[in-house]
């Protein structure tokens, strides 16, 4: 279960730092100028980031199941943080 949470925590990292490197839209308003290498990649980082939110929701349900399987049959506490993790992530989907 833990490299379920390492993803949970790694992909926003990661999606935040590779946003932070885009540039910036250097289009204008005024011409037909379109900046297509800034288009392009947003739209690749959009692309990639509806793939992490369906990972986030694949493994929320899987810690989510996980969790509920440790309650009854190992520690308790590895389940809290499961459950946790799980309720967490889908919460962040709901909004």
């Amino acid at each position: 279960m833990f490299p379920l949470k390492l993803y949970m925590v790694a992909a926003v990292a990661w999606l935040i730092i590779w946003r932070s490197t885009l540039s910036r839209n250097e289009s204008s308003s005024f011409t037909n100028f379109t900046d297509a290498y800034w288009l392009n990649a947003e739209s690749n980082f959009g692309t990639i980031a509806g793939y992490v939110r369906l990972g986030y929701f694949l493994v929320a349900l899987i810690l989510l199941v996980g969790g509920s399987v440790q309650w009854f049959k190992h520690s308790h506490k590895a389940a809290i943080w499961s459950l946790a993790f799980g309720i967490s992530r889908l919460g962040c989907m709901a909004f």
